[in-house]
């Protein structure tokens, strides 16, 4: 799915659709440089044009809306944790309620969404999406449930 499809979709599918800020190409560098990181192209686009969403019961993480819809918050939160082995490369754009969070795996300026598990050391336990636009075709079908 293209980020642009993102709310026509999930209004469809959901009937709600709330988005909080759009970021900047300026912002969303500056986040790059916070997390020494950066984001491939699609979630650039979806931070540009939507920061964070909620659809129905289903959040995606991003910047510039409510505390709790701040990925920037979520990461320093798991990396100050030093028991739960979260990696400096993990991005966390959704989380289940239970500890675990979808993240993505940022190399390079790509990535892939991987199911990061508190448990166990803090652990990768598969990869879910090849990317952040595949996941994105994940998080509508999730919603519309």
């Amino acid at each position: 799915m293209k980020v642009s499809e993102l709310k026509e979709t999930c209004e469809k599918r959901v009937g709600n659709f709330k988005s909080y800020a759009n970021l900047s190409t300026d912002e969303v560098n500056n986040l790059e440089k916070e997390i020494d990181h950066q984001f491939p192209e699609d979630y650039r686009e979806f931070l540009k044009a939507y920061g964070c969403v909620e659809s129905g019961s289903e959040e995606i993480l991003g910047y510039g809306g409510p505390k709790h819809l701040d990925m920037l918050e979520e990461r320093k939160i798991l990396l100050q944790n030093s028991l739960l082995n979260f990696q400096e490369n993990l991005c966390p754009i959704s989380r289940d309620g239970f500890g675990n969070y979808d993240c993505l795996r940022l190399s390079n300026g790509a990535a892939d969404v991987v199911w990061w598990v508190h448990d166990g050391n803090g652990c990768i336990h598969k990869i879910i999406a090849s990317s952040f636009s595949a996941w994105l075709d994940e998080f509508c079908e999730q919603a519309m449930q």
